[in-house]
């Protein structure tokens, strides 16, 4: 149906669009982004590439809606955008999502440029939406330009293997179908459509280093050759390749594994490589790791268990034989007052609650870890639920004397990593509980016993 429309265009037109439609799926089925059941986010500004996405999609016969942001970054112009992107998704019928950010405000507050904290904004909305409406993908329009962009503003930056690999064509539920395309071919799609679209006067501007490749380092190059934009796909393409492999053999060879939500990476393994430095930032790029991270991480591996480095998200630890990779976790506890019969819900997503129990000669005490029976006659309230600190000791249940709380976390053998998450419960000046672990035999239960104070933490 929508062929016979172009009809009356002449032979010409037919066969570009023939061209440009089995291009779009050959690239499509290539890379394996959409299978034909699937429903499609498709981002769209309202500017010339996702104008054309927006376009493929509908003559591709694919299922799909439209969302926009609006950056408040252009006063009215932003405003006509959004629009401008309602009328689209009303010409295709499909349904709208749009949503307004203070992006100034919150790239002053997280410490972002402008232009990361756009990204930031628009990829964590566009996901809730896809979440929202179970939709199975979300499509932007970047195109083989913008990858080569993206690689030559890493290059400048100073990179790896992951800058020169670019733009990903699919990322999780991200998929870039336009990706096949150079920007003048989208343009050229475009005009033949006599599709409408808008100009964001910020693209001419070379305050961003962006802008400044785009309209002055990319022409330069295609001077030089005509060919640059392919050959740097071809680049990226092939430095994707290859990291994958590396991937995949260093999987094979067990150099890292995961454990829960932990990843382990054995030094004697990473030993056997060279080009070691190389090897392990392959493998910690992903949680957030830099280059220059990875240098000093390398220079710890016949250093003392303890050393440790962070990115936004991960920490990773030296801990004997291993690199230990742990999500970073929020432990704001400084010191909770604890009364009995109350339910406390810590910031670590615990949930601390106690009772009095009567003794009986025939009770039965647990001893799960994360409980704690206690003789309740013998201790001064509130008690204080806090993080464990250099110089803590207490009486461990089952032995005699006191032991400080750093010996007894080695004694257990306690990871390294997990020693900064122990907390203890305290009366007074004594230490009555090391939580989720050993209770202090100076409060230990006996015949004399009249109330037990019991004590259980578990997650929220």
């Amino acid at each position: 149906m929508i062929f016979l429309l172009y009809l009356d265009l002449g032979l010409d037109f037919i066969f570009n669009f023939m061209n440009w439609i089995i291009h779009f799926f050959d690239f499509i089925d290539n890379n394996k982004l959409i299978k034909w059941e699937d429903k499609t986010l498709l981002a769209v500004s309202g500017g010339v590439d996702s104008v054309a996405m927006a376009h493929m999609f509908f003559l591709a016969g694919l299922k799909f809606d439209i969302a926009h942001c609006n950056f408040k970054l252009r006063g009215d112009e932003a405003d006509e955008d959004e629009i401008f992107c309602r009328k689209i998704a009303e010409k295709y019928n499909v349904s709208f999502f749009s949503n307004s950010f203070n992006t100034s405000e919150y790239s002053k507050e997280k410490g972002l440029s402008i232009q990361t904290a756009a990204r930031e904004l628009r990829y964590k909305w566009l996901e809730e939406v896809r979440k929202n409406h179970n939709l199975s993908l979300i499509a932007t329009a970047h195109h083989l330009n913008d990858n080569a962009e993206t690689m030559l503003f890493n290059i400048a930056r100073g990179t790896g293997y992951a800058g020169i690999s670019g733009i990903p064509v699919k990322n999780n539920h991200v998929i870039r179908p336009l990706m096949g395309f150079q920007k003048s071919e989208i343009v050229d799609f475009v005009n033949k459509h006599k599709l409408k679209y808008r100009t964001d006067s910020s693209n001419s501007s070379n305050n961003y280093s962006r802008n400044k490749i785009r309209n002055e380092v990319i022409p330069h190059l295609k001077d030089i050759n005509p060919q640059a934009i392919k050959h740097f796909s071809g680049l990226s393409t092939i430095a994707q390749k290859t990291e994958n492999l590396l991937m995949h053999l260093l999987e094979k060879e067990k150099v890292i594994e995961k454990k829960g939500s932990e990843f382990f990476i054995y030094v004697k393994k990473i030993n056997n490589y060279p080009e070691r430095e190389t090897l392990l930032y392959h493998l910690i790029k992903d949680f957030g790791f830099s280059a220059k991270q990875t240098k000093l991480i390398k220079r710890t591996v016949k250093s003392q268990p303890g050393k440790y480095y962070e990115s936004d998200s991960y920490k990773i630890i030296k801990d004997r034989d291993v690199f230990i990779i742990t999500p970073k976790k929020e432990n704001n506890i400084t010191e909770i007052k604890i009364d009995p019969w109350q339910v406390y819900k810590l910031d670590n997503n615990l949930v601390f609650k106690s009772e009095i129990i009567d003794y009986m000669p025939d009770i039965e005490i647990s001893k799960e870890s994360n409980c704690c029976s206690i003789d309740y006659d013998k201790l001064k309230f509130p008690l204080i639920l806090r993080k464990w600190e250099k110089g803590d000791a207490f009486h461990p249940f089952g032995m005699k004397g006191s032991k400080k709380i750093s010996d007894f976390l080695i004694d257990i053998k306690m990871p390294l990593h997990k020693k900064e998450e122990v907390m203890v419960l305290e009366s007074g000046n004594d230490i009555v509980w090391v939580v989720n672990h050993r209770p202090d035999n100076r409060y230990a239960i006996k015949p004399t016993t009249s109330k037990i104070f019991s004590a259980k933490i578990y997650p929220a």
